[in-house]
């Protein structure tokens, strides 16, 4: 989601750079930010076997957090659409500390986008004790509790809070979207990824069925009973 700024000309130099310039530049080292991975991963002679690295380009200025639920979206079918995404994939830590907004130099001004910066906790459970990157979890998870009158509601929310409700049509405008995924596109997604051949195929058949599922529930169709725990989410 991004907002669109349009600079005003005051006669002073720009710190905006040309698309082709900037497109032929390569990232230095520098602008990879490790991140800690919260385990004993380097070994004393420098070399570690588990890492993960952010780019950070030194054009895009990182903004502050923003609220899932107070935003200049808020109401929108992206904003939805965004929430309903988190719920397909499991990601059960969306939350204000896991986003950001990105200042981004474009042709005409400044974009903000509005971004979810940290999904690695997703393609796990949600209800009970979560869990991340775990298969039989993720395959076994439940999703869409059904419609309630004219929104459609899931199983569960957005940072364990009470089970995500969207509007019918924001759903069904969500719905058409992800049904114009192929299977070679969801594949490859996770192909880039590094995950397993196993992985691979495993978590691309559930992401399909999941879209499967959720043209179904817009549809009518009855859906799975959900999970219930002792907080009902």
């Amino acid at each position: 989601m991004a907002h669109r700024e349009t600079p005003k000309d005051d006669g002073s130099s720009s710190s905006e750079r040309p698309r082709a310039e900037r497109s032929t530049q390569r990232t230095p080292a520098a602008d990879m930010q490790p991140e800690d991975t919260g385990t004993e991963a380097s070994g004393n002679d420098g070399r570690f076997k588990e890492s993960r690295f952010e780019r950070q380009p030194p054009e895009i200025q990182r903004g502050p957090r923003w609220d899932l639920e107070d935003n200049p979206f808020t109401g929108s079918r992206e904003l939805s659409g965004l929430k309903m995404l988190a719920m397909l994939l499991n990601n059960w830590d969306a939350r204000p500390g896991n986003t950001r907004i990105l200042r981004v130099p474009v042709s005409d001004g400044i974009e903000e986008r509005f971004v979810l910066s940290d999904l690695g906790t997703a393609f796990g459970k949600i209800p009970g004790r979560p869990t991340r990157w775990n298969l039989t979890d993720y395959k076994n998870g439940d999703f869409i509790r059904g419609i309630a009158g004219d929104a459609l509601v899931f199983c569960h929310g957005l940072d364990m809070q009470p089970p995500l409700s969207v509007p019918l049509e924001h759903a069904r405008w969500f719905s058409a979207l992800a049904s114009r995924l192929t299977p070679t596109q969801v594949r490859k997604a996770f192909e880039a990824s590094g995950a397993k051949r196993h992985e691979i195929d495993g978590f691309s058949k559930v992401v399909l069925a999941r879209i499967g599922q959720l043209k179904a529930a817009i549809e009518g169709e009855r859906a799975e009973p959900c999970i219930e725990t002792e907080t009902g989410v």
